[in-house]
């Protein structure tokens, strides 16, 4: 696992590996002038027949950008620098530099590449004046190549200041930093690069993980060629609808595909004709006098099961109506072992009023961000506002139980204030049903005994390189059931991995 920063984490990196005499601040920003510059020309196609202009801000960010501007010269780049406000430019950095000044004199159409050392993760308000005007320019060009961060966004929020840049790339220090991962950070970033500078690694602690593909071939284990379907894991599942039986069927195949050794449905009765086709399932029909859902009217024959699953998977598809909302609260607050809650089960917490007291504890929770913020009682827009603040809010009451949020990327929280990330996820599962799949995916993993995270953090990222799979093959926007044949080549691509 890589840790990931905040904006101060990464000051107090700079100080404190030059207050332990591990190396000087100019020798710090030499480094990542230097792994900029040897970045672009290992990465950019013909880049001595190319023209680049570095642009340099205040602060370091500029420095690292003026210093990267020198190294491409001495290497027989055509670059050219611009400075926005050199008055507060270190003049040393500057000696008989040829540099432009105003954006007036600079057309940035003529330049292939343009590396932005504005800001990086130093912003701390809105940005305004020249700088302004600078953003606003080269948000316009498509070939931009950004230094920590896209110019114009936080760094702890993902959130935009107003102008902001969107890069192709950008290339980081040491850590990656929040705002990569979530909100218009992410989208604004490109494709991230991460390179060693001379930074002391061990001075700095983050609970914010990102998860790489060593960390589930770790945790990954095959399945004994011993087992047979009970030792490989038993589900029960509470899922499906008149309206969403889709959402059941999804679910449980990703389950058995996943490895699961036996899965037993339970089901309205009046919808046995979608349900036994499921035909790898044990069925658990229940009278349901044709509502097309189950109520509290079914609770003890629902409760007369609970001691046969290793994992009980309540919610995809679940009707919504009041008294199917009924019958789950009250499956919630008596159920004890592992369950995994999902879509219309999640609607039946109240978190504001009793927080996850009547969720049972062992449990892992998976919400996309609408969900989410319905849960927790705000809206989408003020959650997502400050994604990382609200998710430690809520991760204070989990206690065992473990929240897989569902976004641009998937965020895991526990209860002891650990937050993992899994970057793989692409844009084409915001399709319905891949949240089905991923319920299932993790679900087969609890049943088969792991540990809640580590079912949370395997799961997901199984489901996320299904999606990198997906759009590698061209596949712009996947059909969950699409997902299902994919399950175990990426089950074996973390099995068989290598660094």
């Amino acid at each position: 696992m890589l840790d990931v920063i905040s904006a101060k984490d990464s000051i107090r990196l700079d100080q404190e590996t030059i207050d332990s005499k591990i190396s000087t601040k100019n020798l710090l920003i030499q480094n990542a002038g230097r792994a900029i510059a040897f970045h672009l020309i290992d990465n950019i196609d013909n880049p001595f027949n190319k023209t680049f202009i570095c642009i340099a801000g205040i602060g370091d960010n500029g420095l690292d950008a003026i210093t990267c501007h020198k190294i491409l010269k001495k290497n027989s780049v055509n670059s050219s620098l611009f400075v926005i406000d050199s008055s507060k430019v270190k003049s040393s950095y500057l000696d008989r530099e040829v540099y432009y000044s105003k954006i007036k004199d600079v057309d940035l159409s003529l330049y292939d590449i343009i590396v932005d050392g504005i800001f990086g993760t130093g912003l701390n308000r809105n940005v305004v004046g020249d700088f302004a005007e600078v953003i606003n320019k080269i948000s316009k060009c498509k070939n931009v190549v950004s230094i920590d961060m896209p110019s114009g966004v936080f760094t702890d929020t993902g959130i935009i200041s107003g102008p902001s840049v969107n890069a192709f790339s950008t290339i980081t220090f040491t850590y990656p930093k929040i705002s990569h991962f979530i909100g218009e950070g992410y989208t604004k970033r490109g494709e991230l690069f991460i390179y060693d500078i001379g930074h002391q690694k061990d001075l700095i602690k983050s609970n914010i993980k990102l998860i790489r593909d060593d960390d589930i071939s770790n945790r990954i284990k095959p399945i004994s060629k011993d087992n047979d379907k009970y030792m490989n894991g038993k589900i029960l599942t509470l899922t499906g609808s008149v309206k969403y039986s889709g959402a059941s069927i999804l679910s449980g195949k990703a389950a058995l595909k996943s490895g699961v050794g036996i899965i037993k449905q339970i089901f309205p009765s009046s919808l046995d004709n979608h349900f036994t086709n499921f035909l790898e399932a044990v069925d658990c029909s229940i009278d349901d006098e044709n509502l097309g859902f189950l109520t509290n009217s079914s609770f003890d024959l629902i409760s007369n099961e609970f001691h046969w699953p290793h994992c009980f998977l309540i919610g995809p598809g679940i009707s919504t109506d009041k008294k199917s909302l009924s019958l789950i609260k009250n499956i919630l607050s008596t159920y004890k072992s592992k369950c995994v809650l999902d879509a219309t089960a999640l609607h039946s917490i109240n978190y504001k009023k009793d927080k996850f007291k009547n969720t049972p504890e062992l449990s892992i929770l998976t919400p996309h961000y609408n969900e989410f913020s319905k849960m927790i009682d705000i809206p989408v827009e003020v959650f997502k506002n400050d994604i990382i603040k609200n998710i430690k809010q809520v991760s204070k009451f989990l206690e065992n139980r473990i929240l897989v949020l569902k976004g641009p990327n998937t965020i895991i929280a526990d209860g002891q204030n650990n937050i993992y990330v899994i970057e793989k996820g692409t844009y084409n599962l915001g399709t319905a049903g891949t949240g089905d799949i991923l319920a299932g995916i993790i679900s087969s993993y609890v049943a088969s005994g792991y540990t809640l995270i580590d079912a949370a953090i395997i799961g997901a990222s199984i489901h996320s390189h299904i999606s990198l799979i997906l759009m590698n093959e061209n596949v712009k926007s996947i059909m969950a059931s699409e997902m299902l044949s994919y399950i175990n080549q990426s089950q074996n691509y973390f099995l068989n991995y290598h660094d």
